[in-house]
């Protein structure tokens, strides 16, 4: 992320504690879709099982134009 940040791309880094299970996931999806409006996202690069169920969604709700889902070496196969 370094590296993007230097050539001047804001980045932005989340984060969501719990399992999939867990109660606080709906709040923290709604939470990144406000922050993806907020910020006018156009790109959200999500990574992991976690990280692409709720970045999709949330990219999806806040209407992001460009959505890339990363599953390099999963070690959940």
């Amino acid at each position: 992320l370094d590296r993007v940040r230097a050539l001047g791309v804001p980045v932005h880094a989340g984060r969501i504690e719990g399992s999939l299970l867990s109660p606080s996931l709906v709040p923290g999806v709604l939470g990144f879709a406000r922050q993806f409006r907020r910020h006018g996202v156009d790109v959200v690069h999500t990574y992991l099982p976690r990280g692409e169920l709720v970045g999709s969604l949330a990219a999806r709700l806040a209407g992001v134009p460009v959505l890339l889902c990363g599953k390099r070496g999963c070690p959940y196969r």
